[in-house]
C-alpha cells in the first residue's frame, strides 16, 4: 500500500513470490499445486482493479461510493503468480496481437507519474516480444490479456503475475536517459513476458529450479532482443549481456556471499536466503 506524497493518492498491488498469496487467501503453496483463482472485489468507485483474468464492468453496491468486480476464473496456475492490483491508477488503454487474435494490453502507472508513460514504446517492445515467442515456442500466448502495471516501491525489478505483470516504475523515466536505459527496460519487458510460457503455463515443481526458472527467461530476453535488432535495427543485446550482465556475475561470485547455483531448497526460508 503506497500512499503518492505528489498527490496523496492511494495504491495497493501484491507480491506473492514465493509464498506470501497464503496472506490473502488461504493455499498451499507450492508452484505445482495449480488451481483456477476467481477473485471478487469491492473497492471505492474511482479506483482502477486489475488481477489475472481481463476487468470486468463494475457494479454497484449497497455502499455508494463503491463498487464490485467480479473476475472470471482464471486457468490453472500456481498462487505465486496470482495478482491483484487497486487504487487511483492511470490507465493508457491498447491492445497486442497475438497468434489467436486481439488482446487486451493496458500500461498502467500512477496518476502522478502519468506524462513520464511512453506507453507506445513499451506496448511496440511487447508486440515484437509477441512475434518472437509466439514463433519460437510454436505455441500463442497461454492468459487472456497481457498488463503490464508499473508500480511504486517495488523491492524487485519486475513479477510475471500471469497477464498482470507488476513492475518497477523507476522505469517510467522521468529525464533524458541513455540507450543502454532503454535497451535494460526492453530487456526487463521481454524477460517478465517469456516467463508467460516458462514459469506460468509450464512451472517447476519446487523452488530447487528457481535458478533454471530465471536463467531461462534472462537467456530468453536477450534472444528476443537479437531477433527484434536483426530487424529493426539497434544495439546488439549479446555485447551489453557479455559488457555488463556477464561481469556483474563474475564480481558476484567471488563474493563471501555467493552460493551455489542449484541447491537443496528444504523449506521456504531457505528459498528466501537463497533468492
Amino acid at each position: 500500500r503506497f500512499v503518492d506524497p505528489a498527490d496523496q493518492r492511494v495504491y495497493l498491488y501484491t507480491q506473492f513470490e514465493t509464498a506470501d498469496a497464503r496472506r490473502m487467501y488461504a493455499c498451499f503453496e507450492q508452484p505445482d499445486l495449480k488451481a483456477s483463482f476467481q477473485l471478487s472485489v469491492i473497492a471505492p468507485s474511482a479506483w482502477t482493479v486489475v488481477s489475472n483474468s481481463p476487468t470486468p464492468p463494475a457494479t454497484a453496491t449497497d455502499a455508494p461510493a463503491f463498487q464490485r468486480w467480479d473476475f472470471e476464473a482464471t486457468a490453472p496456475i500456481s498462487t505465486y503468480i496470482t495478482a491483484l492490483i487497486a487504487g487511483e491508477y492511470f490507465v493508457n488503454q491498447g491492445t497486442i496481437t497475438s497468434t489467436k487474435g486481439e488482446l487486451g494490453a493496458n500500461i498502467v502507472c500512477r496518476q502522478s507519474v502519468a506524462q513520464y508513460l511512453d506507453a507506445d514504446r513499451i506496448r511496440t517492445t511487447t508486440q515484437r516480444g509477441f512475434e518472437v515467442y509466439e514463433e519460437a515456442f510454436g505455441r500463442p500466448y497461454p492468459f487472456a490479456k497481457y498488463d503490464q502495471l508499473f508500480v511504486p516501491e517495488y523491492n524487485a525489478g519486475a513479477m510475471e503475475n500471469a497477464g498482470a505483470v507488476t513492475i518497477r516504475d523507476e522505469y517510467l523515466y522521468r529525464s533524458k536517459v541513455t540507450s543502454a536505459d532503454y535497451e535494460q527496460r526492453d530487456n526487463t519487458i521481454l524477460h517478465e513476458l517469456a516467463h508467460m510460457w516458462f514459469g506460468d503455463l509450464v512451472t517447476m515443481r519446487w523452488w530447487d529450479d528457481l535458478w533454471l526458472n530465471e536463467s531461462f527467461a534472462e537467456w530468453c530476453s536477450h534472444f528476443a532482443q537479437k531477433r527484434i535488432v536483426d530487424r529493426f535495427g539497434g544495439i546488439d543485446p549479446w555485447v551489453s549481456f557479455a559488457n555488463a550482465r556477464e561481469g556483474w556475475a563474475y564480481v558476484q561470485d567471488q563474493m563471501p556471499t555467493t552460493h551455489p547455483i542449484a541447491a537443496d531448497m528444504i523449506d521456504l526460508e531457505t528459498v528466501d536466503q537463497n533468492s
